[in-house]
């Protein structure tokens, strides 16, 4: 099976909202080294944290932003839910530096990066 029809599955998969089954063929693709190409795997990585994510797994879905944003550090969406993952774990600074890093990396997303450094400095208070 081909890269872009596995992930073509995988993806509507999580449409569907079933995650595990959208996990099993990212890793499937993870792990094909045929399919190495940095483009495409680095939204391999965010699709599978972005399930995680969805199923509260927020430390793997973290490591999974991370490597996506290794392949392309300007990748400003796995900064965005990264950060979200941080903020779920309570983890309040790093989650704020994250969204810091994020607005950096795209300005024209400054509000929204805004408000979640805002959303995470109330909760910071809060604990």
């Amino acid at each position: 099976m081909s890269f872009d029809t596995l992930k073509s599955a995988a993806d509507k998969l999580v449409l569907e909202k079933k995650f595990m089954n959208a996990i099993k063929n990212y890793d499937t693709l993870i792990s094909n080294q045929e399919f190495s190409n940095e483009e495409k795997l680095k939204n391999v990585f965010f699709n599978k944290g972005y399930c995680l994510y969805s199923l509260k797994k927020f430390e793997k879905a973290i490591e999974m932003f991370f490597k996506a944003l290794e392949l392309d550090p300007e990748y400003v969406k796995a900064y965005y839910y990264k950060g979200l993952s941080l903020l779920e774990l309570q983890m309040y600074d790093d989650a704020i530096e994250v969204f810091k890093i994020g607005m950096i990396k795209n300005p024209k997303d400054e509000k929204i990066f805004n408000e979640k450094i805002q959303h995470a400095l109330m909760k910071k208070l809060e604990f």
